[in-house]
């Protein structure tokens, strides 16, 4: 797939946030020892090095995972190793947003194959925090409007249907 022309110009950092770096995502144990590294704060390198760390992995798990909390609010927590990160670092702790896959609810055979329909759950909820939460892709697609540019590609699934119908 060819890179599309909006990638090919130059970004500044806002923009990469704001469209590259799943901002939404879960921290991994990887991020706790980036954050760890350039801590000049006990308190907060001390309990990185735990969170990262494989004797850690259950509290990881209470304070990451299972509360749902995602990166901003991790380094919200951890302010002062947050004031210490570099652009560099920052491309270490992003990830960047992931291709989501959605059903196609329309057949090709009575639309000529130009148009389809996806079939797309729109998600929001609460965390055990009682974090009010909303899916990346689907409140994005949501919010769109007409004339507005979508980027993807189509992928054969695996349905068959039957040779009968009875």
């Amino acid at each position: 797939m060819p890179v599309p022309d909006f990638l090919q110009e130059p970004l500044t950092l806002y923009e990469i946030a704001e469209q590259y770096w799943d901002l939404r995502a879960y921290p991994t144990q990887y991020v706790f020892s980036l954050l760890a590294l350039v801590s000049q704060d006990k308190l907060e390198r001390d309990k990185c090095i735990e969170l990262s760390s494989a004797a850690g992995q259950e509290e990881w798990l209470n304070y990451c995972r299972r509360p749902r909390r995602t990166i901003l609010e991790v380094l919200h927590d951890f302010h002062k190793s947050t004031s210490k990160l570099t652009i560099d670092i920052l491309f270490e702790l992003f990830s960047t947003i992931k291709p989501r896959s959605f059903s196609i609810a329309s057949s090709a055979l009575f639309s000529n194959g130009v148009n389809f329909d996806l079939l797309v759950a729109v998600v929001k909820y609460n965390t055990k925090l009682k974090k009010p939460r909303l899916g990346l892709t689907s409140n994005w697609l949501k919010d769109l409007q007409v004339d507005d540019n979508v980027y993807g590609w189509i992928k054969n699934g695996t349905f068959k249907y039957p040779n009968e119908v009875s």
